[in-house]
């Protein structure tokens, strides 16, 4: 491999560490680790949460710079994980740079767990918060089959419409209001404002805030505001659609559902 190539890997490396969820210290910590050991020299990494700065010379003082993007997405811990692995066999001398880009795009590839499963999975999950809501095992099933449903409105959702993440999150948390509402109102369900807040546990941006913490803790102000900001937004989009909804079914049944 080129230097350049080999400076690309180790910036494609933090990328989708960085994008999987890995805390910005570890993504720092990896790719400073596999560029010493691959022959950066005076490298420099700045990483906020939504981008990565680098750096850095190799070879005949051959200098390179590089800019990724990197935008808020989901977490997927099992990649964050196995790019650990593969940081620390290139510290240990155990991989060549051929073989860590090999293994990098084998990562990319992972697939998830069958949308089934995570559908089924979401069901669950929530219905164990309806639980602790001090809902009955009558609401928990209800908001395990509310859940599901919702797992497939937004698998559907993703194939058909591309839309900004405030405008998908109301329409979601609308999709769960609604639901909840009519069976509720069909006699499916006892207390309404348990099945609400237990189906609206998958859109709740808990690890967008928790990150949000830790790079406050970290002293890493500018990726804890842009973090908090991202999770604001999508609570109080979520907020809005239950709301909307909660109100506009009351006025169409004369109050005939109370949260």
């Amino acid at each position: 491999m080129t230097n350049k190539e080999i400076f690309d890997l180790v910036s494609d490396i933090g990328v989708e560490m960085l994008r999987n969820g890995g805390e910005i210290p570890r993504a720092v910590m990896t790719m400073e680790q596999i560029g010493k050991k691959y022959g950066i020299k005076d490298y420099d990494i700045y990483i906020i949460a939504n981008g990565i700065f680098v750096s850095g010379t190799m070879g005949e003082e051959c200098y390179y710079s590089k800019i990724r993007n990197v935008p808020i997405s989901g977490t997927c811990l099992c990649k964050v994980e196995a790019i650990n692995d593969l940081s620390r066999k290139v510290a240990e001398g155990k991989t060549t740079p051929e073989e860590a880009k090999e293994r990098l795009e084998n990562i990319k590839k992972w697939q998830e767990y069958p949308p089934f499963i995570t559908t089924l999975g979401m069901g669950i999950g929530s219905g164990g918060f309806c639980y602790l809501f001090k809902g009955t095992l009558f609401d928990c099933a209800v908001v395990v089959l509310v859940v599901t449903l919702l797992g497939f409105f937004m698998m559907y959702m993703d194939k058909k419409f591309t839309l900004t993440k405030i405008i998908k999150n109301i329409i979601l948390s609308m999709f769960v209001a609604f639901v909840c509402c009519v069976f509720k109102l069909i006699g499916l369900g006892d207390n309404l404002g348990s099945m609400v807040i237990a189906s609206m546990m998958p859109l709740v941006p808990g690890i967008p805030f928790t990150n949000a913490v830790r790079d406050f803790l970290h002293d890493d102000y500018l990726s804890g505001v842009i973090r908090l900001a991202d999770a604001t937004i999508v609570g109080i989009s979520t907020g809005c659609g239950v709301g909307i909804t909660v109100i506009a079914f009351n006025m169409l049944t004369n109050g005939g559902i109370m949260l």
